[in-house]
């Protein structure tokens, strides 16, 4: 199905990939599901946030969209974890991509990370203009904060403890005491030690 360059935009609409998988660079990218955990301090995340917000005028979700990158010169998506919009922002093409910068993006990773490279990731953040960036790093129960400057994600902020807030939504207050919590929970549910 795909040309000799990669996957096209057209080709990928008739696609039916699993949420397992991505298009980067044309090539279609399969990954592995994360760990139970991983999973947990997702929906923890999430319901915290979704608890704090105006829901008519803004979405979180997670894992359940296609961030369009670029269609040209090779396709490529992403899955996010987790993506914060204003539904005002919020753009969606053929009823399949978003292809407008969310306001902000979680991803969570592992030791080795099931998605792929983090920095190819991060890249293609900046591509789109993502403003803020979290990364949860489940194994060290870590949290880091990307602003964009200069066109860039950079790194601005590390923490284990503390409340943190999305920039763009200062009143969405995370303890991360919270998530850690959630996070040690599913590893005794999975039989795994505490990473605190």
């Amino acid at each position: 199905m795909a040309t000799p360059g990669g996957i096209t935009y057209e080709q990928s609409l008739e696609l039916r990939p699993s949420k397992l998988a991505e298009v980067v660079g044309g090539e279609l990218r399969n990954y592995t599901k994360p760990p139970r955990e991983h999973a947990r301090v997702l929906e923890s995340l999430r319901h915290i946030l979704w608890s704090q917000i105006n829901r008519q005028a803004v979405d979180v979700w997670t894992t359940s969209f296609s961030l369009l990158i670029r269609t040209e010169p090779t396709l490529t998506y992403r899955e996010p974890d987790l993506g914060m919009f204003t539904k005002a922002s919020r753009t969606l093409r053929d009823r399949r991509y978003i292809s407008s910068a969310p306001e902000l993006l979680v991803e969570a990773f592992h030791e080795h990370p099931h998605k792929g490279p983090l920095d190819e990731r991060i890249a293609d953040y900046e591509q789109v203009g993502v403003p803020e960036v979290w990364l949860i790093d489940v194994t060290q129960a870590e949290w880091k904060r990307l602003l964009r400057k200069d066109g860039r994600l950079v790194e601005t902020d590390t923490l284990r403890t503390g409340l943190v807030a999305p920039t763009l939504f200062p009143t969405a207050k995370v303890p991360l005491l919270t998530l850690w919590a959630t996070l040690e929970k599913a590893q005794i549910e999975s039989g795994y030690k505490s990473v605190r």
